[in-house]
């Protein structure tokens, strides 16, 4: 994971309806292949396996606006990669905030459809000890503007 702020301008990434942009530079986690495994496993099973099969993690920088969330992924060189922006509204995600020791973790549910292929509708960004109050900062506008 990133360990120092790269020097981004995050404004170019606000659209001009929006209030305010933060980030945070964390790993992007996805799991794959939890939804064809499970599926072919009878419901009391389901406690007995770990919640994925594969998990990948991406060095990104996790944004939030007053009206949606940016996960801005980078490249092996450490910037920005202009193909791999994802942004999702709030009305379609649901975000939790988890602190953990040394880390805090967003967990976010995507609601009204499957964003990646072949994963479940949950991933998560984890920020290391280095970023815990810029993280804690995001989870704070997150509440103020009442989103979830």
């Amino acid at each position: 994971m990133t360990k120092a702020t790269p020097v981004l301008d995050l404004r170019k990434y606000r659209k001009l309806s929006e209030k305010f942009i933060s980030g945070v530079p964390g790993g992007f986690k996805l799991n794959f292949f939890f939804d064809i495994f499970y599926s072919f496993l009878p419901y009391p099973f389901f406690n007995y396996f770990p919640p994925s099969i594969y998990t990948i993690s991406i060095d990104c920088i996790f944004a939030i606006t007053d009206k949606r969330i940016i996960i801005l992924e980078k490249n092996s060189d450490g910037d920005i990669d202009e193909n791999y922006i994802h942004s999702l509204n709030y009305d379609e995600v649901k975000i939790e905030f988890k602190k953990k020791l040394g880390t805090r973790i967003f967990v976010i549910e995507k609601l009204k459809k499957n964003y990646f292929s072949m994963e479940d509708n949950m991933f998560r960004i984890e920020i290391n000890k280095d970023f815990i109050t810029q993280a804690e900062n995001i989870n704070t506008l997150l509440s103020e503007y009442k989103i979830n």
